[in-house]
């Protein structure tokens, strides 16, 4: 036969460390060529509009002075200063477009004809204007800005200041080569911390998936370890709850399979037992036979019952049991179930100690809480104390319906309160009669209560008895 390889299908997955690099790597590249974009392809763009902006600024602070300069000495003067603090060739021309002051002013800047004739252009329907123009006698980009200004006594003159633009050239050779050497870097730096941070993080990982595999061996006492992170921690939490209760569980099956073992080889030892009586000694004796096959009977009943009690709770965990709701009188269900333990009052000295309300009528269903009484009552009359007083009560309470079940016994104590509605948990006390059961019985008894959204509890203290109620 050809075998099967069980991982030829299984889908591969990228280590940690393996995933981590390469986000690291996609977000250094994504960081890298947004500041290329940036700082290389636009580089000039950003260049020219900051300088524009900056000659723009001057000449609207320059209009606002020029308001306050009464002679064109003064204006020459100030224009002069400017130019010289702030690096930017300016020029003022009068209507006529001559100079304010040749020598002065426009320091040693002249301007062709047609440069003049571009100002007034510029100007001829607006208060300013910024522009760029190739300058042939120096090949190079010129930006300019033309305004009109005005003087304390109302004369206007024409503001002309032109900045070149330098080459971009150089500059973008020397950022280029920084950006060689910081993307050469950021790859490396992104590569020690994805290395580092990846085996930070794999590492508490790596532990638990080892931890992973010895709790699926079956090592329930494993120690799952979180890490600096808290979702890690969190996970490290989660699976040592879930190690504690999988040895839990574990626990309560072995009990189980001991409980089941020893309860059912009794009754099929007895069984076996009395049919051979039958077969060899009592098969021709009615009376004898018939006593030995109500033994086989009765203890054919309680394997059923076993077996029952099993079933139902099955059903009732994997939730595929309806409810069957309707009105019925609790206290006619009470009293049809005591029925059934009359044998006890006769034969063994057992004695029910009753207070019921008239007319208690619940919505449930009827068979269901039948079960759950039958359990209570059962399980007090096994654990009861030596007067085997077993004392119930249903009374009216509100819009509600009380049921109470007390016995004499031992009590339970105070840790063991709420392990008494687990599956297969079975308390050390000493019985007053053999326990027919699993240990089940009040774990179903839980699950009918809790599908009928009922209030119960255990009310019980050691040496003060024990009373199991619900409400409906």
């Amino acid at each position: 036969m050809k075998k099967i390889c069980p991982f030829k299908n299984k889908p591969h997955y990228q280590s940690v460390k393996t995933k981590m690099w390469k986000n690291f790597t996609i977000l250094t590249i994504i960081l890298l060529s947004i500041l290329w974009v940036l700082q290389i392809i636009l580089f000039s763009v950003f260049y020219q509009s900051t300088k524009i902006q900056e000659m723009r600024s001057l000449g609207n602070s320059i209009k606002v002075s020029s308001i306050n300069i009464k002679n064109e000495v003064e204006l020459a003067t100030y224009i002069e200063r400017l130019s010289f603090k702030n690096g930017i060739s300016i020029v003022v021309l009068n209507k006529d477009g001559a100079y304010l002051s040749s020598e002065r002013v426009h320091h040693g800047m002249r301007l062709s004809r047609k440069e003049v004739e571009q100002v007034f252009l510029k100007l001829n329907n607006t208060d300013e204007a910024a522009f760029i123009y190739a300058e042939p006698n120096f090949k190079m980009n010129v930006i300019s800005y033309a305004a009109k200004i005005y003087t304390a006594n109302n004369t206007e003159y024409y503001l002309y200041m032109k900045s070149p633009i330098m080459a971009m050239d150089f500059t973008t050779r020397v950022l280029k080569s920084q950006f060689v050497i910081v993307t050469v870097m950021s790859f490396l730096i992104a590569s020690i911390l994805a290395y580092f941070m990846a085996r930070q993080l794999a590492k508490p990982i790596t532990k638990i998936t080892k931890s992973a595999k010895l709790l699926g061996s079956g090592n329930y006492d494993i120690k799952f370890e979180g890490g600096n992170y808290s979702e890690i921690n969190n996970l490290a939490d989660t699976l040592n709850y879930a190690a504690k209760e999988l040895k839990k569980t574990d626990t309560l099956r072995r009990d189980l399979l001991s409980n089941v073992s020893h309860d059912l080889k009794t009754p099929l030892t007895i069984i076996k037992s009395y049919a051979e009586m039958i077969k060899d000694l009592s098969g021709d004796n009615p009376q004898k036979r018939t006593e030995h096959l109500n033994v086989i009977i009765n203890e054919a009943d309680r394997l059923s019952y076993l077996v029952g009690d099993i079933l139902d709770l099955s059903k009732l965990e994997a939730n595929i049991t309806s409810l069957n709701k309707k009105n019925f009188d609790l206290t006619k269900t009470v009293s049809s179930v005591l029925q059934n333990f009359s044998v006890l009052e006769e034969n063994e000295g057992y004695s029910f100690i009753t207070d019921f309300d008239k007319d208690c009528e619940i919505f449930a269903d009827e068979a269901k809480i039948y079960q759950v009484v039958y359990n209570l009552i059962n399980n007090a009359l096994n654990y009861t104390g030596r007067d085997k007083k077993v004392k119930i009560n249903v009374k009216k309470k509100e819009d509600k319906v009380l049921f109470e079940v007390i016995d004499t016994g031992d009590g339970i104590a105070k840790d063991d309160l709420d392990k008494v509605w687990d599956r297969y948990y079975k308390t050390g006390k000493n019985h007053q009669r053999g326990v027919n059961g699993t240990g089940i019985g009040l774990s179903i008894v839980k699950n009918i209560l809790v599908l009928h959204n009922a209030d119960f509890g255990v009310k019980s203290s050691e040496g003060g008895g024990s009373n199991f109620w619900f409400e409906l």
